[in-house]
C-alpha cells in the first residue's frame, strides 16, 4: 500500500511539474500558432555592397536626400 501511495504521489508531482513548465513556456499558445517561422538568409557580401555600407556609415544622409538636395542641420 505504501509503494502504491508513493507511485501516485510521484506521478502527481511529475504531472504538476510538466504543467508548470508548459504554462511558463506558453507551449499551448505556440501549438495554436500556425504561422510559419521566418527564414533567416545568410549570404556573403560583395565588395560593392561593403563599399556601399561604408559610404552610408560615413554619410548617413546621402541616401535619404535626392541628388543635389541640401540638408539643413539645426542645432538643439
Amino acid at each position: 500500500a505504501l509503494t502504491m501511495r508513493a507511485i501516485v504521489a510521484y506521478s502527481t508531482a511529475l504531472k504538476n511539474t510538466a504543467d508548470v513548465w508548459r504554462h511558463s513556456l506558453r507551449m499551448d499558445e505556440r501549438a495554436a500558432d500556425d504561422k510559419p517561422l521566418p527564414e533567416l538568409v545568410i549570404q556573403e557580401l560583395t565588395a560593392e555592397q561593403i563599399e556601399e555600407l561604408r559610404q552610408r556609415e560615413f554619410n548617413p544622409y546621402e541616401e535619404a536626400a535626392p541628388a543635389g538636395a541640401v540638408i539643413e542641420m539645426a542645432e538643439s
